[in-house]
């Protein structure tokens, strides 16, 4: 897989959108019940999953329903910013696509949870 961008405008709005909008409302959210929780959105053209921390982080995944590119994402609010480290995977089949989507999500209740510290594609 290459980590280019160059077909998912779909992700990338709706992860621009998110940022705008419910990422720090969720992130405060999860911080002030104390319990991490998942949020999902989905429309016609597309899915996003989104597993927050209490402790200012998250984790989101992004696809478009007929796209080969699934985007992740790890925001920390600290201080007086916010940090983010994005991950492109360019798969070569939506089915391809759909297996990275799978693992990705599957390991997004682990990391949430306080199963595991990271989540990464092996």
């Amino acid at each position: 897989m290459d980590k280019t961008n160059k077909d998912n405008k779909f992700a990338e709005d709706l992860l621009a959108t998110v940022r705008k909008t419910v990422l720090v409302t969720n992130m405060s959210l999860a911080t002030a019940l104390e319990k991490p929780f998942i949020a999902t959105y989905e429309n016609d053209e597309g899915i996003l999953m989104m597993a927050l921390k209490p402790n200012n982080t998250s984790i989101i995944v992004a696809c478009g329903h007929e796209s080969n590119t699934v985007i992740k994402c790890d925001f920390i609010i600290a201080g007086e910013g916010v940090g983010e480290r994005r991950s492109i995977f360019k798969c070569k089949t939506k089915d391809e696509a759909d297996d990275v989507w799978e693992i990705l999500t599957d390991k997004l209740e682990d990391w949430s949870a306080g199963g595991i510290e990271t989540i990464e594609l092996e």
